[in-house]
C-alpha cells in the first residue's frame, strides 16, 4: 500500500541534519522519521523506551488518511534487503495484539536517495498464534545472563530452520567490547528481535 505520492526530495534535508549531528554511523532511520513528522505535521513527542515509532494518538494529530490510522513502527532500508527488524521479540508480539502498521522507506544506494514509501497492516495471524509462545520462552532465554551467548544464538538458529515463515528470530546480542567511536568498553548485551521477510509481507498485510 503506498502512502505518499512521489515526493521524496526532502529527504536530504533530513538526512543532512542528523549527519551534522551525530558522529555515529547508522542514523538515516531517525532522519526517515523525521522526514514522515514533517510530511504528516505531526507533534513532537517524547520517544524514549516508546512500544512504537509513532503512537496512534500521535498519529490521529498528523494529517494521516483514516486508512493508515493506528500505531506506526518506521524502517528505512536499502531497497535490495530482504529482511526488515521490527524490534524486540516482547515487544512486536504485545503491538499486533492492537494492530500495527509497519512504514518502510526504501532507498537506492544512498540514504539520501529515497525512491518508496510501502506501508504494511501488521495483526495477529496464524503464524503468529503458533510461534508467539516458542518466541517469547526462545526472548526470556535470550536475556537470562545464565545462558551463554553461543547457547542463545544455536537456539535462535534451531527455531529459524525450524520455522519457515514471513516472521523469523534476530539475535543480535554481544559480548563485551571495547568502542572506538565512544572510547569506552560496553558491556555484554542481550537483545533478540523479531524480523520480517519483505516478499511475504505483502501477502499478509
Amino acid at each position: 500500500m503506498k502512502l505518499l505520492q512521489k515526493n521524496y526530495s526532502k529527504i536530504k534535508k533530513h538526512i543532512r541534519n542528523i549527519n551534522a549531528h551525530n558522529k555515529q554511523k547508522g542514523k538515516h532511520g531517525k532522519a526517515f522519521e523525521n522526514f514522515l513528522a514533517e510530511q504528516f505535521n505531526f507533534p513532537k513527542y517524547e520517544q524514549h523506551n516508546a512500544e512504537v515509532d509513532f503512537p496512534a494518538e500521535i498519529v490521529a494529530q498528523g494529517n494521516v488518511p483514516e486508512e493508515f490510522q493506528g500505531n506506526w513502527e518506521v524502517k528505512y532500508y536499502n531497497i535490495k534487503t530482504d529482511y526488515i527488524s521490527l524490534g524486540d521479540v516482547e515487544r512486536k508480539l504485545k503491538s499486533f495484539n492492537k494492530g500495527l502498521i509497519v512504514v518502510v522507506g526504501s532507498y537506492d544506494g544512498d540514504p539520501s536517495n529515497l525512491v518508496d514509501v510501502q506501508v504494511f497492516k501488521i495483526k495477529t495471524n496464524k503464524e503468529i498464534l503458533k510461534m508467539k509462545k516458542i518466541w517469547i520462552q526462545a526472548s526470556q532465554y535470550v536475556k537470562n545472563r545464565a545462558f551463554s551467548l553461543d547457547k542463545t544464538k544455536e537456539l535462535c538458529s534451531s527455531i529459524n530452520k525450524m520455522h519457515h515463515g514471513t516472521f523469523s528470530l534476530n539475535n543480535t546480542s554481544r559480548e563485551k567490547r571495547w568502542s572506538n567511536s565512544k572510547q569506552r568498553w560496553e558491556n555484554e548485551a542481550r537483545q533478540i528481535s523479531l524480523r520480517a521477510k519483505m516478499s511475504q509481507l505483502l501477502q499478509i498485510a
